[in-house]
């Protein structure tokens, strides 16, 4: 599982810790962990996923060195998280699927949206961002797009965003879901692909439906990572 940005693998908030217990007492084995710059995880800079991949690469390493079946490992990120998550994913090698909650389709169409209401002209802005994240961080904010990157992938993705999520909109699930070959029709009736959840904000799917939500996220996980589903 994995963490959204300035916040900590026991996120209360989204009920992190609550989805873990319903996943273990379903026999899924859960590892938590903080990414870089963020809960326990020593001080680095934050990267909004650009290096952050990395981190949840390793705990996949971590896992397969510990006896797991790299194509038995699921991931469950939230908001950057599930950016992290669907950007790692598109290595075959990393995991075998991936759940993202409320994550950002692409880096630079969230930022271009969060500047609508400056003063300052969004053709001023953005260049001097990308040139301050190349500068300081060594790295293009443009190839932050998990969009992109579950196009060029095999490994299966759900992908659950709340309808009235104000601070990444849900034109982001839609990307996603598009990205990966769903039609419009399958996007809005909630076929497989993707979910959208009415009445939920940001990281809210949870709270705001929790049986839909462990089911679904279950339901998937078993298809996709056992054989056999693991007994209740």
């Amino acid at each position: 599982m994995v963490q959204g940005n300035n916040a900590s693998r026991s996120d209360q908030k989204i009920g992190m810790l609550d989805i873990a217990r319903i996943l273990v007492k379903h026999k899924f084995g859960v590892l938590m962990f903080d990414m870089r710059a963020r809960g326990d995880s020593p001080s680095s800079k934050a990267s909004a996923g650009y290096y952050e991949r990395l981190d949840l690469q390793g705990a996949s390493d971590y896992l397969v060195s510990q006896g797991s079946d790299r194509n038995r490992i699921g991931v469950l990120g939230f908001s950057l998280g599930g950016a992290v998550a669907l950007m790692a994913g598109s290595n075959p090698n990393n995991f075998g699927a991936v759940v993202s909650d409320s994550a950002f389709a692409d880096y630079s169409l969230m930022l271009k949206s969060s500047m609508k209401g400056l003063k300052r002209p969004l053709n001023l802005c953005f260049p001097g961002m990308k040139f301050m994240a190349k500068t300081m961080y060594g790295i293009d904010i443009s190839d932050i797009s998990p969009a992109r990157s579950i196009a060029q992938s095999d490994t299966p993705v759900l992908i659950i965003h709340g309808e009235d999520d104000v601070l990444i909109s849900p034109d982001h699930a839609r990307r996603l879901g598009r990205a990966v070959g769903a039609s419009f029709d399958e996007i809005d009736n909630g076929k497989e692909t993707v979910w959208i959840v009415p009445g939920a904000g940001h990281m809210e799917a949870f709270k705001t439906q929790p049986e839909t939500y462990v089911r679904n996220v279950i339901n998937f996980f078993t298809n996709h990572l056992y054989p056999q589903a693991p007994s209740n």
